[in-house]
């Protein structure tokens, strides 16, 4: 069988967030199948770093020349970026317009979940672009109904576009002892809720993750828990000054800074329940990798959550605390419901549309 040779273009690790995973263990299933040649072209923060496994980037016109580079070779392009910004929709028109040359051998995937409100309020130039994109993509995936009318409305054909989940499956869980001032936290607070957060290298605590919110439901559970406890996964000590409610809650707290996926996994698998209060999202990664451990999740109402997920209404801090204590009482029988889910099975997904792309060329 041919080799299908593709292009991974995206965030690479570290720093470990949503996209970089995606990618990482993307690169990891294809390896693994043997029949692909995969190479990753790296546009995150670490982009001009030489990192084992990827190509690095030195600027708009060395990621135009690389890409073009890479389509000469006759690689597919699989692209993963938000799509609720305009340096998002210019690097997909970059990849769509330089993968025409190569039959539209190109996989377009939308990850988050305000993509529709940046599209609904783009002006015209910004428009023209996401249009020209749509149409020019060999196949687009995104995450939820929401996002597939968005870029429906834009001029994409219904039957090119894909609503897939961003999660594989777990990969390995570290054996490694985590650090000891996370495990000695673990070991003193009971319940322990989780949730993770991506900071930039700026340091800038994004409000949409709603860490606001778990403080001020710890500050109502420590009532009746005086021992719980809250681990923010992805963000240092150096944002404690950013977070409203903070104070008087601060010893049920830790912040672990930025760890390798697999660390996190061993972390995640160790907490009582994981939390997703932000105020919007595509599918969560987060959310599907804690109930693959059988973690129970409580999450809030954004456009799209699997199955297995106990919702709050986004932003009501005292539906959380309620949705919380739920979980707290039922915390046996939820955690049964969330073993019986079944595995996802995007990966045989992706592959077809891989194919259907190199047997159309």
């Amino acid at each position: 069988m041919r080799r299908i040779k593709v292009l991974l273009v995206g965030p690479y690790p570290p720093p470990y967030g949503g996209i970089a995973v995606q990618i990482y263990e993307w690169q990891r299933h294809l390896e693994k199948l043997g029949t692909f040649e995969c190479s990753i072209l790296n546009i995150g923060e670490s982009r001009a770093a030489n990192l084992n496994n990827c190509v690095s980037v030195h600027g708009y016109l060395d990621f135009l020349r690389k890409v073009h580079g890479f389509v000469r070779q006759g690689y597919l392009i699989h692209l993963v970026t938000n799509g609720h910004n305009l340096k998002s929709w210019l690097c997909s028109f970059a990849c769509a317009l330089v993968g025409a040359r190569n039959s539209r051998r190109t996989v377009l995937v939308f990850g988050s979940g305000l993509m529709p409100e940046y599209i609904n309020r783009a002006g015209f130039l910004p428009r023209l672009l996401i249009r020209s994109t749509v149409k020019l993509g060999g196949r687009l995936i995104c995450r939820n109904e929401q996002m597939r009318g968005a870029l429906i409305r834009m001029g994409a054909e219904p039957t090119r576009i894909s609503i897939l989940s961003g999660f594989l499956s777990i990969g390995p869980i570290s054996q490694e002892p985590l650090p000891q001032t996370i495990q000695a936290f673990l070991d003193t607070h009971l319940p322990v809720l989780g949730a993770t957060v991506s900071v930039p290298d700026s340091g800038v605590l994004y409000p949409e993750y709603g860490i606001e919110l778990i403080m001020a439901t710890l500050k109502e559970l420590r009532v009746t828990c005086p021992r719980i406890g809250a681990v923010i996964i992805g963000a240092g000590p150096q944002v404690r000054s950013q977070i409203v409610g903070l104070d008087g809650v601060a010893c049920h707290v830790i912040f672990t800074g930025s760890l390798p996926h697999d660390v996190v996994l061993g972390l995640m698998k160790q907490l009582t329940i994981f939390l997703r209060p932000t105020y919007f999202d595509g599918d969560s990664l987060s959310v599907r990798e804690a109930l693959a451990l059988s973690v129970p999740v409580v999450a809030s109402d954004t456009d799209y959550r699997p199955d297995g997920v106990i919702l709050f209404r986004k932003g009501d801090t005292p539906d959380l605390v309620e949705k919380l204590r739920y979980t707290l009482e039922h915390l046996e029988e939820v955690t049964a419901g969330v073993r019986k889910l079944a595995p996802s099975r995007n990966t045989d997904r992706v592959l077809r549309l891989y194919r259907d792309l190199v047997e159309v060329a």
